[in-house]
């Protein structure tokens, strides 16, 4: 199968994602409380105007993020192992990275002036804007194919 390199870009983006997100996940999983602390402990040196983040208590929430982070894993692996006829996988994606940006900007508006949401407005705000970008790109050759 022929890719243009707009579209080679994109499937490079996605194997990438899939080894950031699936490291992610892990570090979610085994290391919730201590990656929050690190947080806090940054915000204590570098923003200490900054409330610091409660450590969770419970796992309610952990399987949820797990849920829609083996789920980014799985759209991602899916896209690039045939972008041309799974590039709908795509705007999943965006989706998901924009809504956790909007809410992690909103909580920290609304909630709790926390770097810990200021972290997550910026690393998931990057994900969504490298991957539109990267994207729209490639969009342009994925719809030429008529899939």
């Amino acid at each position: 199968m022929q890719l243009s390199s707009s579209e080679k870009n994109l499937v490079w983006l996605l194997r990438f994602w899939i080894i950031a997100f699936g490291i992610t996940t892990l570090i979610f999983i085994f290391c919730q409380n201590p990656f929050l602390e690190l947080i806090n402990s940054l915000s204590a040196k570098f923003t200490p105007a900054l409330i610091p983040i409660p450590l969770a208590q419970e796992k309610f929430w952990l399987v949820l993020t797990t849920s829609l982070m083996v789920t980014l894993v799985f759209m991602c692996f899916w896209g690039q192992s045939n972008i041309k006829k799974n590039h709908w996988v795509m705007p999943a994606i965006l989706v998901s990275k924009f809504t956790s940006t909007l809410f992690f900007f909103l909580f920290f508006i609304l909630h709790l002036k926390s770097l810990a949401y200021m972290v997550g407005v910026l690393s998931d705000g990057f994900v969504f804007l490298v991957t539109l970008v990267i994207y729209q790109k490639a969009k342009p050759y994925l719809a030429s194919q008529g899939v």
